[in-house]
């Protein structure tokens, strides 16, 4: 579906409407900010704007095959999962204690839980950059948007237009 040298366009699509998600997404979280986990929903939906939009554009460009095998590379496991086990120990501790807390009481996913297991300096902060760092805009940068400028410009080239663009 790509023809040589629509690769600005291309990106300038990808960038533009990258953009208009992300600010979109966040003026509709600011409209929920009486409701926290609408709130919070619509605040990740727009800071992975990037990814959803570079994963829409791969699937538009490139089909569902080349999308597949983007995801199988960034969900590529160590063999040492014990390690994953490590890094995410701080959020399952604190969850579990959340959920024992919670036990006693009358408890209900309301009143910013998510917010609580996600932020909490014990445990969501760590979370939160495991899976922002991964997925929050990478997908749309380092699976669409480089692979498309590097068929024209320079790596050099290619990082100016990004850092510019970013």
């Amino acid at each position: 579906m790509k023809k040589p040298g629509q690769e600005l366009k291309l990106f300038t699509f990808f960038l533009v409407i990258s953009c208009a998600w992300s600010w979109l997404f966040f003026f509709i979280s600011e409209s929920f900010s009486r409701m926290p986990g609408i709130n919070t929903l619509f605040e990740y939906l727009a800071k992975f704007a990037p990814s959803i939009t570079g994963g829409i554009m791969i699937i538009w460009l490139n089909g569902m095959k080349d999308f597949r095998i983007v995801l199988k590379s960034i969900f590529k496991f160590s063999k040492k999962k014990y390690l994953y086990l490590i890094a995410l120990s701080p959020l399952i501790i604190h969850g579990i204690s959340l959920l024992i807390f919670a036990s006693g009481n009358e408890f209900r996913f309301q009143d910013g839980f998510l917010d609580l297991l996600l932020w909490n300096p014990e445990s969501g902060i760590l979370f939160y950059f495991f899976l922002r760092g991964a997925m929050g805009e990478e997908l749309g940068w380092r699976a669409f948007a480089i692979p498309l400028l590097k068929q024209r410009f320079s790596l050099f080239h290619l990082s100016l237009i990004i850092g510019f663009a970013w």
